[in-house]
Order: structure tokens, then C-alpha cells, then sequence
């Protein structure tokens, strides 16, 4: 709100900050107003760290999910983790001006990856599995260079699932990530699906509430996907519960947002062993 306590409604003219202003405000304890309004108040100091003076220094929305560790003699020798990152230019774009129906909406404003670390033989099963993107195989000892690419260290909103576990495993691999912010959907679920605490709602009760199947939720590049789609699905939900406001498009984004959610997978390209890091994207 200004100082006269008029909606300042100004910053919708830049919709690629919608996303990252509305998990501020779930970031923010002791919420009391409407969250549009919440939005406004002490949104803008915590926006600030958001941005640096280096160019291209928009925020990450990114999940991570660590599965299928394997050790010997207390020693990590490979692991798989899926990586998912939500592009909020790209989603500020489609939000602006919404693209033509056949367009994968999904697909361009979600890019997910799925790496096995440390497995010397090709495993076709896991490759079958993850459903929005290539596989990728990495030695362990490459493992620290490749992900520091894709992932920009304090500009970064971490999502999770219940407790984190994945920064502190990462650690033991001599890889430091410090997000801006860590936001649960299990608490974002409990204010917008008014969940009790401690209830929770599991991964595959999510994925039915989108209404498409995903026969492998567990799989870790399918897990850090699924958390985003299920963190813009409370976000479309919740944005459907506040005042509208003359001259914001708060319907046509929330049928966008319905929309990327909703998008089913395609069938994804073969992956070559060890391919470059930038890969297709086919989901939706």
C-alpha cells in the first residue's frame, strides 16, 4: 500500500515479480491482511535482495530432490538428484501476453533435470522414468562443476517438500548453496487448502488434484518438478480467493497458471550418455 493507504497496484505492470512477491508474502510470519495487501507491505525489503547488480540477475525458483544414495564404508559412491527451475521471466512473459494454445507453456518457463551421480553403468529403467526432461550421467568428481552452471548461488528461492535435506547432503560435496528464502509447500498448503498442521498432503495427492497421472512421482527429477506445479497450483488457487482489483488480470493469470499446472508430459527425446547440459524440454 502507498503512504496514503491506497492499493498500489503498479507493480502488476510487471508481472514477472508476481510469483516472487507472493512467496514473500507466505515468507512473512505473523500474516493479518489479504495477501494481496500483505504483498505491499513488507514485500519490498525482502525484494530488494532479490536482485543484484549484475546483469540477467533475476531470481530462481528451483526445487531439489536428492534420492537413491548408495554408500560403501560410510562413503557416498553415487546418488540421484533432480533439479527444477522455475524461469520467472519467461513465466512474466506468457503471464503478459498469454501464448496460442499449442504452445508449451510448461515446458518453456520449467526446465527440470535429472542426473545420476557416480553410476559408471547406463541405466535405461531410470531414463524411461524421468518424465520431463533428458537424463544426464556425471562422474562424482564432475558433479560440483556441472551444478554451480544451473544453479545461481544467493539468488535463489529454495521450494521443498516437508523438511529440507538436500543443501546439507550437497555440502558433502564441497557444494555451498544459500538460498534467499526456503518456502515448504506442506505449510503453504495448510494456509491455502486450510490443512491442519502435521497433516500434510502427500506428493501423489497433489499430483490427482492436477487431474494427470505420473506413474513415477518418487523419481527424483520428476519429485523436483512436480514440487513446482504443485507450488503454482496453491499459487492459482489462492489468487482465485483474493479481492479483485480494476485493471489487474488477476483471471487471465490465474488461467494461465491453470493451465501450466494442468499440462500434460510428452513423451522426451533419448538421452545420450553424457550429453551437454543444455537439453530439450518436452513436458506438457
Amino acid at each position: 500500500m502507498t503512504g496514503t493507504g491506497k492499493f498500489d497496484d503498479s507493480w502488476f505492470k510487471c508481472p514477472e515479480l508476481f510469483v516472487p512477491r507472493w512467496l514473500i508474502a507466505f515468507a512473512i510470519e505473523g500474516r493479518r491482511l489479504s495477501r494481496l495487501a500483505e504483498m505491499q507491505i513488507e514485500v519490498l525489503q525482502l525484494l530488494a535482495r532479490w536482485h543484484s547488480a549484475e546483469e540477467d540477475s533475476s531470481v530462481q525458483i528451483l526445487s531439489i530432490e536428492i534420492t537413491d544414495e548408495e554408500t560403501s564404508r560410510g562413503e557416498v559412491q553415487s546418488f540421484q538428484i533432480g533439479i527444477s527451475i522455475l524461469d520467472t521471466i519467461r513465466l512474466g512473459e506468457a503471464l503478459a501476453k498469454p501464448p496460442e494454445p499449442n504452445v508449451n507453456v510448461a515446458g518453456d518457463v520449467v526446465k527440470s533435470y535429472h542426473w545420476v551421480v557416480g553410476d559408471q553403468k547406463y541405466c535405461g529403467e531410470f531414463e524411461k522414468k524421468f518424465r520431463y526432461g533428458m537424463m544426464r550421467y556425471l562422474p562424482i568428481g564432475n558433479f560440483d562443476e556441472e551444478i554451480v552452471k544451473i544453479i545461481r548461488n544467493k539468488n535463489f528461492v529454495l521450494i521443498t517438500h516437508g523438511p529440507d535435506k538436500s543443501l546439507a547432503f550437497l555440502k558433502c560435496f564441497g557444494v555451498h548453496l544459500e538460498p534467499i528464502q526456503t518456502i515448504d509447500i506442506e505449510q503453504v498448503a495448510q494456509k491455502v487448502l486450510h490443512v491442519s498442521p502435521g497433516q500434510g498432503v502427500k506428493r501423489d495427492e497433489f499430483v490427482q488434484e492436477m487431474g494427470f497421472n505420473c506413474t513415477d512421482p518418487q523419481i527424483a527429477g520428476n519429485a523436483a518438478h512436480l514440487t513446482l506445479r504443485i507450488l503454482l497450483m496453491l499459487l492459482h488457487k489462492d489468487m482465485d480467493r483474493q479481492p479483485r482489483r480494476d485493471g489487474v488480470p488477476m483471471d487471465q493469470w490465474s488461467l494461465l497458471l491453470k493451465r501450466i499446472v494442468g499440462s500434460k508430459f510428452k513423451k522426451k527425446l533419448v538421452q545420450l550418455k553424457n550429453s551437454p547440459i543444455e537439453s530439450s524440454e518436452t513436458s506438457e
